[in-house]
């Protein structure tokens, strides 16, 4: 239930996010296209940021549980409201954050995954977190190239050259996919995975060999 709901919470969050996208970093093709206002979106972007939410949860929610620390199933109406409070302030911020600094939409992405994981990691102040959320990062990293070098590229072979803005990207490619796409899933997974699990599921960690504690 705790990984549904992180999922569902950023869900909204994707025709905001993609508007900011769609203005300076790429040209996507939708099946079926929606215009609101300044917003354009496709019905793909719900469902990639409802599963990505999904599985960058579930990758830290079980690495935790590996390094030691036993997970709350309990959701609490508080959490709740905050995730969901954050999930409709997030691409806020992250609009307030690309003007202010002057960062097209991907490179204000990863800075923003980078300061909330901060501020995520700094109040949790367990070894185990910092380890869960750098393990999830890396997961999404390889998880986004392996995806695009291995099949998405060999479908179309100038992905990148025909959908995504050059002036967006530096240049740099791992193989031959772009540098700031593997930046943007690490950030991603940096931030989303311990999101939902700091405001869902309050945790202790407990030594190897020890009793899981779940705080009430």
């Amino acid at each position: 239930m705790k990984l549904f709901l992180c999922s569902l919470v950023w869900t909204p969050a994707a025709p905001i996010m993609q508007t900011f996208y769609v203005n300076d970093y790429w040209m996507p093709e939708y099946l079926v296209r929606f215009e609101v206002g300044m917003m354009v979106f496709g019905i793909e972007d719900f469902l990639f940021a409802f599963t990505v939410a999904g599985i960058v949860a579930a990758v830290f929610d079980l690495t935790l549980r590996k390094l030691g620390c036993m997970v709350s199933n309990r959701i609490h109406l508080g959490g709740y409201l905050k995730l969901q409070l954050l999930g409709i302030a997030c691409p806020l911020l992250l609009g307030a954050l690309m003007y202010v600094l002057s960062l097209n939409s991907v490179h204000a992405t990863v800075l923003f995954c980078l300061i909330g994981a901060t501020i995520i990691l700094w109040q949790r102040n367990h070894d185990q977190w910092l380890v869960a959320a750098g393990f999830t990062a890396a997961v999404a990293a390889v998880g986004f190239w392996a995806f695009y070098q291995m099949f998405f590229l060999s479908l179309f072979p100038t992905l990148f050259v025909d959908y995504w803005y050059a002036e967006a990207l530096s240049g740099l490619n791992l193989g031959d996919v772009p540098a700031e796409e593997i930046a943007w899933a690490a950030g991603i997974g940096l931030f989303l995975g311990p999101i939902g699990s700091h405001c869902l599921g309050p945790m202790r960690s407990v030594p190897r060999g020890g009793t899981p504690v779940l705080e009430k």
